[in-house]
């Protein structure tokens, strides 16, 4: 066979395969052409779901939604009404979701059943009047005697409970500060009376810094206030009575205006007493 006989068997053949080759090309280009389509119909979706054109199924209540803090049904109860809860902001007494989903079926119930009862109870009002455990402050926290540790304001903040317990202690207290201080009074009034002044004054002047110790801050108890002052003014009435008879009147004097302090002071903590009831 010739060479141009070769070529000319061959060149069928290759026009053939191009033939092939170019019917492939124009396949893909289709296919290529079609993805784009497919894609572009596919976004077009996405921006009218996006854009609200379309109605999209809700999903499922989160957890969150479920579960809100309880001061978010506050507020609500707070506004009046069963007004629309708006989500809060996080807080660490909120179940997220994954806790949610973690939990076993019984630990799930009681959860919501948890969070239905805190909801009504702020509805109907219940709720704020109840206290909070955690809004009490421990008994615990003061040593003894709890007279001379506990303030007036710490006093109200004890639960029910502790201001009892504290109180039958802070009486016992009072009744005992009182009588030892009173004591040395009597002392004094026994050294007066056998003319043994020095001795009298010594006695005096101990029970009025005892009472003074015991009114000196004026945030604590008014009970503990109230005592040191009692102390003070039985030590300065033997005291005024004593300088008058020694013929000492700069120190009478200065014991007389020393009680119409106390007797002002005593005025105002039962205004600011009656104050706080009144609010």
């Amino acid at each position: 066979m010739s060479v141009k006989s070769c070529f000319e068997l061959i060149e069928p053949r290759e026009r053939m395969c191009r033939n092939v080759e170019g019917e492939e090309t124009m396949h893909k280009t289709a296919l290529i052409l079609l993805g784009c389509v497919v894609v572009g119909l596919g976004l077009a979706a996405l921006f009218m779901v996006l854009s609200g054109d379309e109605t999209v199924a809700p999903e499922p209540p989160s957890a969150e939604t479920m579960l809100p803090s309880q001061t978010s049904a506050g507020s609500a109860a707070r506004s009046g009404g069963m007004s629309r809860v708006e989500p809060a902001a996080q807080e660490d007494s909120t179940i997220t979701r994954e806790e949610f989903d973690e939990m076993s079926e019984e630990e799930q119930n009681e959860a919501m059943e948890a969070f239905i009862s805190a909801f009504w109870a702020m509805e109907s009002g219940d709720a704020n009047d109840a206290v909070v455990d955690d809004e009490y402050i421990s008994l615990d926290l003061f040593g003894r005697p709890y007279m001379s540790t506990i303030t007036e304001g710490e006093f109200w903040q004890l639960s029910p409970e502790d201001q009892e317990k504290a109180m039958a202690e802070i009486m016992d207290s009072c009744r005992e500060s009182r009588r030892r201080i009173f004591e040395i009074v009597a002392q004094a009034q026994a050294s007066i009376a056998g003319n043994d002044y020095v001795r009298a004054e010594a006695h005096l002047l101990s029970s009025l810094e005892r009472g003074r110790e015991l009114s000196a801050n004026r945030d604590g108890l008014l009970i503990t206030r109230l005592v040191g002052i009692a102390c003070q003014k039985a030590a300065l009435n033997e005291m005024t009575g004593m300088y008058t008879k020694l013929g000492d009147q700069r120190r009478a004097e200065s014991s007389r205006a020393y009680l119409q302090d106390l007797d002002a002071e005593v005025e105002q903590m039962r205004q600011e007493a009656a104050a706080q009831s009144e609010g």
